[in-house]
């Protein structure tokens, strides 16, 4: 089998377990036996499982921007909820948190993260005029919301009522963010 189409079913593979199964579970004999691979594709494609999980967690979020890349600016409470709720990035952050907490510490590929953020930002001052440092802080903080409510959301008992009451809040603050910004520094 090619090395490329290795890798994705590898990816593919590990995506469809870590669903279903707790993450400590989900090891390379799993994955490999899975897939119907030899043990040494994992190291051979990707070096180790952590490199493994830091490509599955780029496959979730690039899976799910791409899902979403239509309705991003939009600004219905709807399309930008459902965002937020995206079972792909629900599944990384889980995962992410759980990298952290096993100590990997370069969970995320920063330059990537940080040009996905930048597009975020440009997309919001696309549909809110807002500078752009305010652009990047409400995306940061929406990403913060998300990555809180993926890992820690069932800890908290709301209601799908009281979560769209919620969502409803940030919006009204989201159509605040131009009188706010008036009264912070960095405004023009």
């Amino acid at each position: 089998m090619p090395a490329a189409q290795a890798q994705q079913l590898i990816i593919e593979t590990a995506i469809r377990l870590l669903r279903t199964r707790p993450f400590d579970q989900v090891t390379a004999r799993l994955i490999t036996r899975e897939a119907n691979l030899d043990l040494s594709t994992i190291p051979r494609n990707f070096g180790s499982m952590q490199n493994l999980f830091v490509t599955v967690c780029r496959q979730l979020a690039a899976d799910a921007l791409a899902r979403r890349q239509r309705v991003l600016g939009s600004g219905t409470p709807a399309n930008a909820f459902g965002l937020m709720l995206d079972p792909d990035l629900v599944l990384r952050s889980r995962v992410i948190a759980w990298m952290v907490g096993e100590g990997v510490v370069a969970a995320v590929d920063e330059d990537r993260q940080r040009a996905t953020m930048t597009w975020l930002a440009e997309e919001f001052r696309s549909q809110v005029p807002v500078h752009e440092r305010t652009a990047w802080l409400w995306m940061h903080l929406m990403a913060l919301l998300s990555e809180g409510l993926a890992v820690f959301g069932d800890l908290h008992y709301l209601s799908d009522a009281d979560l769209t009451d919620a969502w409803q809040m940030v919006m009204g603050l989201r159509a605040h963010l131009p009188a706010v910004e008036q009264t912070i520094d960095w405004a023009d």
